[in-house]
């Protein structure tokens, strides 16, 4: 049981929280929220994954999404209260870790600096990391208590389970689930002296391939594997890009909130922290910390790819700031940990102040949204150029094509396909986010050439503030 003083703190935390990310409910969606929401959306409207539209990942997330808009609307709102759900239960979960392993006061930091770290880490967005997150410490909840604490088996199924569950959100999560697993048979091995055990490895199992396993036999009934197989293996055709990393200067924050993991190590190594005599406690949280960064390959964009770790950085923080805290005669020790806090309290609101601002806003994409749906019916098609997906979704008109984004090279197979889809579906209105109003037909030669041949220019809606701060234009083309 909780603690009346505890539980009421934690709600304090939840509340913070809460105020924090309903703030930002209102502000412009990243690019692949607008892929997954129209997914969502097509998904709640009877359409299938694979069949009706295209995505280079597992739709975990669109099935979320599409089960929230058949409950409570399409809109980004429900989108973005969904995601403050998942922000607040995982600051529920950071607490239940931490306090196994620190104890309550520790935790209630823990889950404080989650709190205020979700923001810098988009934790208000609605897309695939922070549900990765909330599985992976899920999972390592369940596992702790199967390891530590003489937990059932019911316990280890669970918490493979979730681990299963991870893979059909991003295969990127993969090596994750198989370092856990591989943490599982090894404290077996080292800490029970078995060199096997075939009941709680079956469990583990059976756990672990459930949803999976379920997933699979969709691809099958659907008729869609050999589609699924060759978008997962998509970027396998990009390796060159695998090396070229894409850096937002938000990244720099992770080093902020990362740095409790090494002082953690240095606290527990000096004897300030009870772990000194459990070092498989120690390993656990390590993995968990560094096993979450193989959501960030290849890596693009925002520390928003980092948020996996967070809640393992999180749960050595709450150990770091209390023990700092705690024992101020170790000044190097408090002042790190007063810092840790200020610094964290000051991002949190510093970051929530640029994301209120007009460059983060809804305004110019939603001028072109009602265009759309001024001029056209519900039952019309629209084709968006080049990654804007969420127009889609902010219009309610359904895509053209399959694909929901055009945002790297296509084969001229692929955009003969795309064509065919188009000449199927007669859209009303192309149109083509620029960076400059003279600039249209940038992107896939074929199906550029297709648009020259079909449509003229009707409109051009200047976006301000620019979507993705680089399309300032939206150029609306309707067919001649």
């Amino acid at each position: 049981m909780i603690a009346k003083k505890t539980l009421l703190a934690l709600l304090l935390v939840f509340f913070l929280q809460a105020l924090l990310l309903a703030n930002l409910v209102g502000q412009r969606p990243f690019l692949d929220e607008g892929r997954y929401t129209t997914a969502g959306w097509l998904i709640s409207r009877g359409a299938l994954p694979y069949v009706d539209m295209l995505s280079p990942k597992p739709p975990g997330i669109e099935f979320v999404l599409a089960a929230a808009f058949s409950l409570f609307g399409a809109s980004m709102l429900t989108a973005r209260m969904l995601m403050a759900a998942v922000a607040c239960a995982q600051t529920f979960i950071v607490f239940l870790i931490a306090r196994k392993m620190f104890g309550e006061r520790a935790a209630l930091f823990s889950a404080l600096f989650y709190a205020l770290w979700s923001v810098q880490f988009s934790a208000y967005i609605a897309v695939i990391e922070p549900f990765l997150a909330l599985f992976a410490s899920i999972a390592v909840l369940f596992l702790y208590s199967y390891l530590f604490e003489e937990g059932k088996e019911r316990q280890l199924f669970a918490g493979c389970f979730f681990l299963g569950m991870m893979i059909i959100f991003k295969q990127t999560m993969l090596p994750f689930a198989l370092g856990m697993l591989g943490f599982l048979f090894l404290f077996n091995y080292f800490k029970k002296k078995q060199a096997a055990f075939p009941r709680p490895a079956a469990i583990a199992l059976s756990g672990f391939v459930a949803i999976p396993l379920l997933f699979l036999l969709y691809l099958l009934a659907t008729n869609t594997l050999p589609d699924f197989i060759q978008l997962m293996l998509f970027p396998l055709g990009m390796l060159g890009s695998f090396f070229q990393i894409v850096l937002d200067t938000r990244v720099l924050v992770a080093v902020l909130a990362f740095s409790p993991i090494p002082m953690l190590l240095w606290m527990s190594h000096k004897g300030f922290l009870p772990l000194k005599q459990k070092p498989f406690e120690i390993i656990l949280l390590l993995l968990w910390f560094l096993f979450a960064f193989s959501n960030t390959f290849p890596f693009r964009g925002c520390c928003m790819h980092l948020l996996p770790s967070l809640p393992a950085a999180s749960v050595a923080a709450g150990a770091v700031i209390y023990t700092g805290l705690r024992k101020p005669a170790h000044k190097g020790l408090a002042i790190f940990s007063l810092f840790i806090l200020v610094s964290s309290i000051a991002s949190a609101l510093f970051f929530q102040y640029a994301f209120l601002s007009q460059e983060y806003s809804f305004r110019g994409i939603e001028e072109v949204a009602s265009y759309i749906k001024e001029n056209s019916g519900e039952n019309d098609s629209i084709l968006v150029l080049p990654a804007s997906p969420e127009l889609y979704f902010l219009s309610q008109r359904k895509p053209a094509t399959r694909r929901l984004a055009f945002f790297h090279e296509y084969s001229e197979i692929e955009q003969q396909q795309t064509i065919d889809e188009l000449l199927k579906n007669n859209p009303r209105f192309i149109v083509y986010f620029v960076r400059d109003s003279g600039d249209a037909f940038s992107g896939l030669a074929l199906v550029d050439q297709f648009i020259k041949d079909n449509y003229g220019l009707g409109e051009t809606i200047e976006m301000t503030p620019p979507l993705y701060k680089f399309f300032h234009y939206a150029l609306v083309f309707e067919p001649k």
